[in-house]
């Protein structure tokens, strides 16, 4: 999970860091939430998973249990809120935490792949979409 986290993390803010000019604290942060979301997204997977995974996998919840990978979900969760007081979209990215944690809290070993596949991977598409209206109606205001 967490070399997942650091690929896509890696490749949708680090390479893209390169090609403009931001300070190494804005770096850190835009990172650190892109890294926080991403394990977050991953936890209703590896909770479905649990009961396919092998023994030898030591996923989270293998390790910890469901309820604590919750718990540590919510806190990811709240450190990425956290973190995005230094951003832009505080209201877009709140609403996409609360929508996290949503899915993560209704998240068990006995929900179907198309929870996962469809519904809690569709959650960075509705974020798109929502970032994309509230860069439009800034568009409008300016205006």
């Amino acid at each position: 999970m967490v070399i997942v986290s650091f690929c896509i993390t890696y490749i949708t803010v680090y390479i893209p860091i390169f090609s403009k000019n931001i300070n190494l604290i804005d770096s850190w942060i835009l990172i650190s939430r892109r890294f926080l979301i991403v394990v977050c997204l991953l936890i209703p997977s590896e909770i479905v998973d649990v009961k396919m995974d092998s023994k030898t996998l030591f996923t989270l919840p293998q390790k910890i249990g469901i309820f604590k990978t919750k718990i540590l979900g919510y806190f990811l969760l709240l450190g990425f809120i956290v973190l995005e007081f230094f951003g832009l979209s505080l209201i877009v990215n709140i609403s996409i935490g609360i929508i996290v944690a949503i899915f993560i809290f209704f998240s068990n070993e006995n929900r179907t792949k198309t929870y996962t596949n469809f519904w809690v991977e569709s959650i960075p598409i509705l974020w798109l979409f929502l970032l994309l209206i509230l860069r439009n109606l800034k568009f409008d205001i300016e205006s």
